[in-house]
């Protein structure tokens, strides 16, 4: 998208596996011959264990000059929405806004996206620092946080398909199955997820078109992020039982 604005753009991921030129298939780190005027960090920082040693080392990378933008997941709207589902094994960081106004100095704007479930922050590299804990700043997980984990799992008679196979999918599926009353099939709008399995349950994953058309009326849909749920009820003709698991 930035390329196609005229922006000038270079990634970097070491786990990249695309064909893109543009894309270095290492970090972004001291050494590399590039000094951005911006820098986009999207869905990465809850994955890092170190995040403030990571940023600094960004900002080392980028001579200490420049702006970064950073999305991660709310943990706030987390707490407020119970859901469960969003505390899990590939995040092993949880941020609130109040978090990167101490991580860094000079915030330029900040606020909630995507129905408020991601937070976005843009800052100045040269202002990141260690944090100092806030005592009257904690948070903490609602004591009935886990309460609804059940309503979803109920038995269903009709095959049980789940919609979206990222993270969602991957722990509904794992407790679903572990009720006694598995998943049947999975289907996702991305061609790179199609044909692949699920960590644990092994399910495969198809796309649409593979288990639409072989779905009697009304069979149970537990579509995993109800923002999506308009685009899927259209989709498939709006002729199944729709369940959200996030509301």
């Amino acid at each position: 998208m930035m390329l196609g604005a005229g922006f000038d753009v270079t990634g970097f991921d070491p786990t990249y596996e695309g064909s893109n030129p543009k894309v270095k298939r290492h970090f972004f780190e001291k050494g590399v011959g590039i000094q951005a005027n911006g820098l986009i960090l999207r869905h990465v920082l809850e994955h890092i264990q170190n995040p403030v040693t990571f940023l600094q080392n960004l900002a080392q990378a980028n001579h200490g000059k420049g702006r970064i933008y950073i999305e991660v997941p709310c943990f706030e709207w987390i707490c407020e929405h119970k859901t469960w589902f969003d505390v899990f094994y590939e995040h092993v960081n949880y941020f609130r806004l109040s978090d990167f106004h101490r991580i860094f100095g000079q915030v330029i704007e900040s606020g909630r996206i995507f129905g408020e479930q991601y937070l976005y922050v843009v800052a100045e590299l040269s202002s990141v620092r260690d944090p100092i804990c806030n005592e009257s700043d904690l948070q903490k997980f609602p004591e009935d946080f886990a309460d609804a984990i059940c309503k979803n799992l109920e038995k269903t008679t009709a095959q049980c398909v789940v919609w979206g196979a990222a993270s969602k999918g991957v722990i509904f599926s794992i407790l679903k199955s572990r009720t006694g009353h598995p998943v049947d099939l999975v289907a996702d709008i991305n061609p790179a997820k199609q044909g692949k399995h699920l960590p644990v349950t092994g399910l495969k994953v198809h796309s649409p078109e593979a288990v639409v058309p072989s779905l009697p009326e009304k069979s149970p849909i537990y579509v995993m992020n109800s923002n999506y749920l308009e685009e899927i009820k259209s989709l498939t003709n709006n002729k199944f039982t729709y369940i959200t698991i996030d509301q």
